[in-house]
């Protein structure tokens, strides 16, 4: 009997060592194109223009492109507030206009274990050429002066790695509102806790004796 506690213990404490060891999963960076001169690195809260194409690693197959499936227009957005892919939020920090990279982003910081079902809709615009959008609706975008031509779904299976070629066309500042939360979230865990909103407003209190010493000479 004792035997088998000690046995059940032992594993118990080899499950849990080797829990602890597991490392976080991360991105793979692979930089393609850099420039000779780069003004500016991206950081948290930037806006980013990019252009990309995504590929499934495990066949190579594309699932969607910048280029193909977007009416050929690159997109917005906010790097590190999760308003892309975790893996987007960490592997396109310091980056430059003009820099080419290449993301292998692991299932927990991609489409994870859900995967993504996307959408592809083919319209034709009033000029006679074929637009074709990537969305997730079955709407088309052009309701009143085009027709659905056809749609088609690309899906993503759960547990994907992918892969990302992505080439960075523009930076620009992004709302205060975001650079002004990860300076008060100190963790990077995207919540306030009261520690750090008590370290915030100790900051602001050591602030206040120049606001006042330098508001006499404002009048």
């Amino acid at each position: 009997m004792r035997l088998f506690l000690w046995n059940a213990v032992l594993t118990l404490l080899v499950t849990c060592l080797s829990g602890a060891l597991i490392p976080e999963p991360e991105v793979k960076i692979e930089v393609l194109q850099k420039p000779f001169i780069c003004h500016r690195k991206t950081k948290g809260g930037d806006l980013m223009l990019v252009h990309y194409e995504g590929y499934l690693e495990k066949d190579g197959s594309l699932f969607h492109s910048t280029h193909k499936h977007n009416n050929g227009q690159p997109i917005w957005f906010t790097l590190g507030i999760l308003e892309a892919l975790k893996g987007w939020d960490q592997g396109l920090k310091g980056m430059c206009v003009g820099e080419k990279r290449k993301l292998t982003i692991p299932p927990a910081l991609g489409y994870g274990k859900e995967g993504k079902v996307f959408e592809y809709h083919v319209c034709m615009p009033p000029f006679g050429k074929i637009a074709v959008f990537f969305m997730t609706s079955s709407a088309c975008p052009l309701p009143r002066s085009g027709m659905v031509r056809f749609s088609t779904q690309c899906k993503i299976p759960p547990e994907s790695t992918l892969i990302f070629n992505i080439d960075l066309l523009e930076i620009r500042n992004g709302p205060r509102s975001h650079e002004s939360f990860q300076e008060m979230d100190l963790n990077d865990d995207w919540k306030l806790s009261k520690n750090e909103e008590i370290i915030v407003l100790e900051k602001s209190i050591l602030r206040l004796p120049i606001l006042l010493l330098f508001f006499p000479l404002m009048q």
